[in-house]
């Protein structure tokens, strides 16, 4: 692609004087399928050559399978991928994946783990660690595409799935069908103002939030439910360390914590909590 756009003269995006064509090249990667999903993002800028840039990845000769080429139009003043709209160039806007036996269709926009086998292994280590879901209600807050909420479901009685973001919301509700559930609810929405409609109360609450972590409001309502137990993943243990102080005024303290190397070479980590209300651990 850069060979490409420089051997056309492309410009690129001046974050300063917003100006320029190209801004990001995002490509999804399928570990199990060996799907690849190619992204190229721009202004809306007249010049940029949809059909020889299809034709040149078409010709490259790839360990994987190219199962979608897609332009993304931006022209947005803030510095990340804002889709203001697509072209499909070629194949689909998705692709597929596979955690733990059941399949993921993944949409362009929704965030999905790249790093398989490692969150693989922190999903079975962290699912473990709940004693039993047998007919359980569970809630799984900041759900995504509805991993967790599906790796749950074979045992829990029903989970409800939150998620903000709307294509992983409706990314979430396809994969469901696909893997033949049907005891998931999902619901878009803040996590804080959609958990008051949620009328079936938890006897289970795992939490997945963003880096930001949650509000302490969303502390409040979570720790109000009284339940024995609240699975925390994080993927900030910075934000994450706040929010455990804020439960531990609530009555719920950690009792087993693991880190999770996921992105060597970087500087993000992953954790694991389990969170128990005092009371009952003391017991």
């Amino acid at each position: 692609t850069l060979d490409f756009c420089v051997e056309k003269g492309y410009s690129f995006y001046h974050k300063k004087s917003h100006q320029g064509l190209l801004r990001n090249l995002v490509v999804r990667h399928g570990v199990k399928t060996n799907e690849l999903l190619v992204n190229i993002v721009t202004s809306s800028e007249d010049g940029f050559d949809e059909q020889a840039y299809l034709d040149m990845l078409l010709e490259l000769k790839l360990d994987n399978k190219l199962i979608g080429v897609m332009r993304t139009f931006n022209d947005s003043l803030a510095d990340a991928v804002i889709n203001e709209g697509v072209k499909i160039l070629f194949g689909r806007d998705y692709y597929n994946e596979e955690i733990l036996g059941l399949k993921f269709k993944v949409n362009a926009f929704s965030f999905f783990q790249t790093n398989i086998e490692a969150v693989e292994r922190l999903y079975s280590e962290a699912l473990a660690l709940i004693p039993n879901l047998d007919s359980k209600v569970v809630y799984d807050l900041y759900c995504g595409t509805g991993t967790i909420s599906q790796l749950m479901a074979s045992k829990a009685k029903k989970v409800y799935g939150i998620e903000i973001v709307q294509d992983s919301v409706d990314a979430a509700i396809d994969n469901a069908k696909m893997n033949n559930i049907d005891n998931c609810h999902f619901i878009c929405g803040d996590v804080k103002a959609k958990l008051d409609e949620v009328t079936e109360k938890p006897d289970m609450i795992v939490v997945d939030p963003p880096r930001m972590g949650m509000h302490d409001k969303v502390v409040e309502m979570l720790s109000s439910y009284g339940i024995e137990q609240i699975l925390y993943i994080s993927c900030n243990p910075n934000t994450m360390a706040m929010n455990l102080e804020k439960f531990s005024e609530l009555g719920y303290e950690p009792v087993v914590m693991k880190a999770y190397d996921n992105f060597p070479k970087t500087k993000h980590a992953e954790a694991v909590t389990l969170l128990t209300r005092t009371d009952s651990y003391c017991e």
